[in-house]
């Protein structure tokens, strides 16, 4: 079952809704990561659960080879439609992130807005190490977003977001469960069209996993299939995870 999927069969709603962010300067950081590493530029890119696939566009637009993967195939439709329109070529595949083939290997995998939440399991996550390590190159680099292990009130529940048409409030609120592993994520979005349309509210809720450090350092070893090249507390290397202004956990694995 595709989680949140309501929210995420409405792929404009979700673009508008997580449009804040700065989705050119996310993936300069990406390519920094790779070439201090590698010293030189990723050639090719896979963004993994990649939703309306705004990073897998901007390497895209930025010349480099991008595919994208993802179990909706309203959000596969979408980017396909968003590549035409920028006269990019992106292959999108409708498939799950802990089962997907890809034909080629790329440079560069990310998964980029806490995607990595919805692996539920120990097993789903090393399925997913797995899958990954497939579809990276030998040389291969793998990025995770994920929420920060602790500071849960760093990001937000609640915000509007303004196009030209018309305003979307967004709502998107965790709530704990008796497993300390989990929480309930509750989402809604409703969009206010400014000619006086009808309104169009979305909402559907899921459960997603708390990774703390350890955990994933502990699965990345279980695994074997990487190696653990960095923790940091936000799309900045220079951030710790333990600073102050960490916000994010952003987790960098290179293939062994």
């Amino acid at each position: 079952m595709n989680p949140h999927a309501a929210v995420y069969g409405a792929p404009a709603l979700y673009e508008l809704a997580f449009s804040y962010r700065d989705f050119a300067r996310e993936c300069a950081f990406l390519r920094d990561v790779y070439r201090r590493r590698r010293g030189r530029d990723p050639r090719s890119f896979l963004e993994i659960a990649a939703g309306p696939a705004c990073h897998a566009l901007e390497m895209a637009a930025a010349g480099m080879r991008a595919a994208a993967l993802d179990l909706a195939p309203e959000m596969a439709a979408y980017a396909t439609t968003r590549a035409a329109e920028r006269g990019l070529t992106l292959p999108y595949l409708v498939s799950d992130m802990t089962s997907f083939e890809m034909a080629d290997a790329f440079d560069m995998a990310a998964s980029m807005l806490c995607s990595a939440t919805y692996l539920l399991t120990d097993d789903a996550f090393l399925a997913h190490l797995e899958r990954v390590h497939a579809a990276v190159a030998e040389d291969g680099m793998f990025v995770l977003e994920l929420p920060h292990p602790s500071r849960h009130d760093m990001t937000r529940s609640t915000w509007t977001m303004r196009a030209e048409t018309g305003e979307l409030d967004v709502t998107w609120l965790e709530e704990d469960t008796p497993d300390p592993r989990t929480v309930r994520a509750r989402a809604r979005l409703a969009y206010r069209p400014l000619d006086g349309g009808p309104p169009q509210v979305v909402e559907d809720e899921t459960s997603l996993r708390r990774y703390a450090a350890a955990d994933v350092e502990a699965l990345v070893t279980r695994s074997g299939r990487f190696t653990l090249d960095g923790l940091f507390g936000a799309l900045d290397e220079r951030v710790a995870l333990d600073a102050g202004s960490a916000w994010r956990m952003l987790v960098v694995l290179q293939k062994r």
